[in-house]
């Protein structure tokens, strides 16, 4: 799960912003043992509640408390980043998330009706680059795992920038921070004048002529009279 630091957060008692400094937002250990927290508690909810099937030692409640003290007093590692600088690290980001697929092109070596072979990276042999073939049909059946079922999303909103904040947290933030609220530059158009600020080309000029207006045949059918 990966979750963006907007370089500081709102204080809803307070109603003010408070920036992050220079070094960072929230020390890692803390945020580690925080989280270790929650998930064991909602792992013990989820067990009281009978929603877990578990096997051999831990199918019993002793065995399932003493994997619970376990996992207590191990160190969780929460890996964290510094804030992007700029939006365009923010895109170039998101890209790789949003617009990447499973296997790129250039890794296929070759493919054939028999097999397919591809470069991969071997993590259990100290991520070396190795080659690996497969019949056409299991290649394609591990390609499509990486296909998100109906109903779930690449990237999703969290934080100040869920949905149900945008209006209430996030324009609060804004205000606070002196941050301009932007009107887009396509509000109240139709398409055919959006499609003209986006290209900078009338879609309703004569592509022949350059002088005579395109009309469209609903627009067409609406002007003739009945036969």
């Amino acid at each position: 799960m990966s979750i963006a630091n907007p370089s500081g957060g709102w204080n809803d008692s307070q109603g003010r912003w408070y920036p992050s400094s220079n070094k960072f937002f929230i020390p890692v250990k803390v945020m580690s043992k925080m989280f270790r927290g929650k998930f064991l508690v909602l792992l013990r909810k989820q067990y009281a509640e009978g929603n877990l099937e578990l096997t051999g030692e831990f199918s019993h409640r002793a065995g399932f408390k003493c994997l619970v003290s376990d996992l207590y007093d191990k160190k969780w590692v929460v890996y964290c980043k510094k804030p992007f600088k700029n939006t365009a690290q923010i895109i170039q980001y998101l890209g790789r998330y949003s617009h990447r697929v499973a296997l790129t092109n250039r890794r296929i070596l070759d493919a054939d009706p028999d097999q397919v072979t591809f470069r991969v990276k071997d993590y259990k042999d100290r991520s070396k680059i190795k080659t690996l073939s497969l019949h056409p049909e299991e290649f394609i059946r591990r390609f499509l795992l990486h296909v998100l079922p109906a109903g779930f999303c690449k990237i999703r909103y969290y934080g100040l920038f869920a949905c149900r904040n945008r209006s209430t947290v996030l324009l609060n933030c804004k205000k606070t921070i002196g941050f301009a609220r932007h009107k887009s530059k396509l509000a109240g158009l139709n398409w055919v004048q959006m499609l003209v600020v986006l290209t900078g080309k009338s879609f309703s000029v004569c592509p022949v002529c350059q002088k005579g207006k395109m009309i469209f045949d609903d627009e067409l059918a609406a002007m003739r009279g009945p036969p």
